[in-house]
């Protein structure tokens, strides 16, 4: 669908549609290819190097060859596994909580190298220029996990020197958030950056329609595993998660509404304390050390 007719679909509709969709027992990589549900954009090369480059560069000073580093939530393609071993990476993990990378496709090696222009080595194997996602990431050292949460235990104490996720944070479930954090921590090394850029807006209509439903609704396995699930923590609260688990804050910035999108009376109970200088905040960018 069109992104500037989806822009004018009312979000309940949205809502709606997407709870009857999910009960239909049809695999996600179908409804990906109609862009109903899809996870960002990072089967498009150039975004995901964009991605990549935007989180790398905070943290490439202090990043020596043969670092390692963690993606959380890669969405539908490996890209970052690539871009990353061709900067110097010895081992990359990304962390998902569904199977969504398709290991059969055919990785566009010329293409990644176009882009990865500044790139310190070159794969092992570049006979093999039509191999796919599977043999290839075995080739780089790459361990794809699809479990979520219980993931984690599978990475090392202290042996990731650099992590970073783009639009994923709100989407960790408001049960698993702080251990997800928790896990985050554990897996770093001490003076290793962690790089987040967070959406605080609803994943409907870019708004805030998402706090018009009260805790039970939107925690509700109808709401929460429909597609559109957001943990609706707001940033004064995410700051205090990070804090909390042990993250030393080295820089933030924010983009806030121009005004609030919605009306404190149509929130939800739990949210009309809030103050409007935090519910204004909508997406936010947070480089971390682990001290």
């Amino acid at each position: 669908m069109d992104v500037s007719i989806k822009k004018f679909i009312p979000w309940w509709i949205k809502i709606c549609a997407k709870i009857t969709l999910t009960r239909i027992p049809i695999k996600y990589s179908f409804w990906s290819k109609l862009k109903l549900f899809k996870h960002g954009q990072m089967d498009n090369i150039k975004y995901a190097f964009d991605i990549f480059n935007k989180h790398y560069i905070k943290n490439q000073v202090s990043l020596k060859r043969d670092f390692s580093i963690c993606e959380l939530g890669p969405g539908d393609s490996a890209y970052t596994a690539f871009f990353a071993y061709l900067y110097g990476a010895r081992k990359t993990y990304l962390i998902d909580n569904g199977f969504f990378i398709d290991m059969d496709a055919k990785v566009p090696i010329s293409d990644i190298y176009e882009f990865a222009k500044n790139r310190k080595r070159d794969f092992l194997l570049l006979e093999n220029l039509n191999t796919n996602n599977k043999n290839l990431l075995k080739e780089i050292n790459t361990e794809y996990l699809s479990g979520g949460l219980n993931e984690y235990s599978l990475i090392p104490d202290e042996s990731i020197d650099f992590l970073f996720s783009n639009a994923v944070l709100e989407h960790v479930s408001l049960k698993e958030f702080e251990d997800t954090l928790k896990n985050v921590f554990r897996i770093m090394n001490r003076g290793s950056i962690c790089s987040h850029t967070v959406d605080l807006r609803d994943h409907l209509q870019c708004g805030l329609n998402n706090l018009r439903f009260s805790k039970k609704v939107w925690e509700s396995d109808l709401f929460a595993k429909s597609g559109f699930y957001t943990n609706r923590l707001r940033y004064s609260q995410m700051i205090e998660y990070f804090r909390k688990v042990g993250f030393e804050i080295v820089e933030v910035s924010t983009k806030k509404f121009p005004t609030l999108p919605i009306s404190k009376n149509k929130l939800s109970r739990e949210f009309k304390n809030i103050q409007k200088k935090d519910l204004l905040i909508e997406v936010f960018d947070i480089v971390m050390i682990k001290p």
